[in-house]
């Protein structure tokens, strides 16, 4: 990497429900040109809040995008088993075995899942690239790509349905095809 254009980059990288200070990042929005969002894929979070961002961070100049990252290997699943056993200790409890075999099953839960390498490199192009995406949907598989193109697609069957402004199917479609044009 360049370190010029790291150095002339913020970075800035909220994890799962992490939260950003608008206040701060406008106020040195000179030396803040690019942020990224890491969050759940087809999650809420991700879609919401990369949305309010964009729009509050545009007029000083910050790019906002979002990697919706798939079932990669991580620590967290691991550290939310352990802070589970944590809490019941704190509160003066004995551990079932119960509670320890679900804390060990949340803890495997991606077991055999790869290492994180792509998230990795879409984080790097959302914040180097030229013109980065907004968003950046990152799975290890096609069946997580496709479920996760489902549930966004559910979305917006949902919000267009049986209201006095819904959109027939033919109406979703053109939309869609005018999105893919602007790609």
């Amino acid at each position: 990497m360049n370190q010029r254009r790291c150095i002339n980059h913020f970075v800035f990288v909220i994890v799962a429900l992490g939260a950003m200070s608008l206040e701060g990042a406008q106020a040195a929005h000179h030396e803040r040109q690019k942020a990224v969002l890491v969050t759940g894929a087809s999650s809420g979070i991700g879609l919401n809040i990369t949305e309010k961002l964009a729009a509050e961070m545009a007029p000083p100049g910050v790019t906002i995008s979002v990697v919706e990252p798939g079932s990669f290997k991580s620590e967290i699943w691991r550290k939310m088993a352990d802070h589970r056993l944590e809490q019941v200790m704190q509160n003066g409890e004995e551990v079932s075995e119960e509670a320890k075999q679900g804390a060990e099953g949340l803890a495997s839960y991606d077991a055999g899942q790869p290492e994180p390498d792509a998230v990795a490199t879409a984080v790097e192009h959302a914040l180097f690239a030229e013109s980065p995406k907004r968003r950046y949907m990152v799975t290890p598989n096609q069946s997580q790509a496709d479920d996760t193109i489902r549930d966004a697609l559910r979305r917006v069957a949902e919000l267009s349905h049986d209201h006095e402004y819904s959109h027939t199917r033919d109406d979703l479609v053109r939309m869609l095809d005018e999105a893919l044009e602007a790609l």
